[in-house]
């Protein structure tokens, strides 16, 4: 979700949780980059349906999982992990074994790789963060995506061995006659492809993951939070387990950035710090944990808490393996998930917001 400067609706979360708050919502600890302009966020609205998403039909078989404390060491790497895009400090970085490269990019909020030399970003238009744009790097080239008020980045993913990015555009004006609708295309050009809707009233998508067809996207509905499963082309996929289906509503914990893993099995979620905006709206509860369950019957296969209540995760990310997550003070946590005991760990050489390179040789 981004979960400082506008990633409104980078994240929405900023953008729906900013609009939840100023209608008397519950604050998530969530900072998904910078606030949604007033009138892209009506707050007397309704949220989208989603009568077409069934409930799962199995039930999750809770498996025991190892946890481990708030992470205090610093690693400078940890044995496998893949290549990072780092993006931050008006720059973007790859980090693999070999060394890093930059690329100079003023105000870039999240990027991720496309290919060798080929990058994807999503930077604010203005300094004053009024609206994001996603552009593709090559070489010395920056090309622009051409939508008419703007779009955020979610991913870049494979799709038939084609590098699809997976982008929303902004609400126009009125979110009511022009929401904010999510896509995907190949890097390399060509039509975009409708999904489903990003961004309506009381409702935004803050994070969308793509693996093997089936695209996972987690968003703030009201004050609640939702996962959604479809295909490439917008149908609901009903026979994936729902991990927020029976959630409480405005209550903990907050259920955020699902990522699916690269072949369609299982995905990873967070569920982070929340307050009970019934009973005690003042009290935040809980702390991140990342959470691992099978898209088939939802059996859990980890439970892991990796930062602490006070922490604001900006970004999240799964390969499968290694769980990668960008907190709001720079500092991004990596978690093997494969080792015998699983513990989250800071990356002291990376700062900023890192996604992991799918694409690398």
């Amino acid at each position: 979700m981004l979960w400082p400067v506008r990633r409104a609706a980078i994240l929405v979360a900023a953008a729906v949780a900013a609009a939840l708050a100023a209608c008397g919502g519950e604050d998530s600890g969530v900072t998904v980059g910078a606030t949604v302009p007033p009138d892209t966020v009506p707050a007397e609205t309704t949220a989208p349906s989603t009568s077409a998403l069934p409930a799962p039909t199995t039930t999750v078989t809770t498996a025991p999982a190892p946890t481990t404390a708030v992470p205090v060491d610093c690693a400078a790497s940890l044995a496998g992990l893949p290549p990072l895009v780092v993006a931050g400090d008006g720059q973007v970085r790859r980090i693999g074994p070999d060394g890093s490269a930059t690329v100079p990019l003023e105000r870039v909020n999240l990027a991720y790789a496309a290919g060798p030399g080929l990058l994807v970003a999503e930077v604010n238009e203005f300094t004053e963060g009024e609206r994001a744009d996603v552009v593709i790097l090559e070489g010395d080239g920056i090309t622009e995506l051409d939508s008419t008020d703007g779009e955020v980045l979610y991913e870049v993913s494979d799709v038939d061995g084609v590098p699809h990015l997976f982008f929303a555009t902004l609400p126009g004006p009125n979110i009511d006659e022009q929401p904010g609708e999510l896509f995907h295309r190949p890097v390399a050009g060509g039509d975009p492809t409708r999904i489903d809707v990003a961004f309506a009233p009381e409702y935004g998508v803050a994070r969308a993951s793509q693996a093997q067809g089936l695209v996972v996207a987690s968003a703030f509905a009201d004050l609640t939070e939702t996962f959604t499963f479809t295909d490439l082309a917008g149908s609901p996929r009903d026979d994936v387990f729902d991990a927020t289906e029976g959630a409480p509503y405005n209550a903990p914990p907050l259920w955020a950035q699902a990522v699916v893993d690269p072949d369609g099995t299982r995905y990873a979620y967070l569920e982070g710090p929340d307050v009970d905006g019934v009973n005690d709206p003042e009290t935040l509860v809980g702390e991140w944990e990342l959470v691992i369950v099978t898209t088939a019957g939802g059996s859990q296969q980890l439970r892991l808490t990796i930062a602490g209540q006070d922490d604001r995760v900006r970004w999240f990310d799964f390969d499968g393996r290694f769980a990668v997550a960008s907190l709001d003070d720079g500092r991004v946590l990596a978690v093997d998930t494969d080792a015998a005991a699983p513990e989250s760990v800071v990356l002291c050489d990376v700062t900023g917001v890192a996604t992991i390179d799918r694409f690398a040789s």
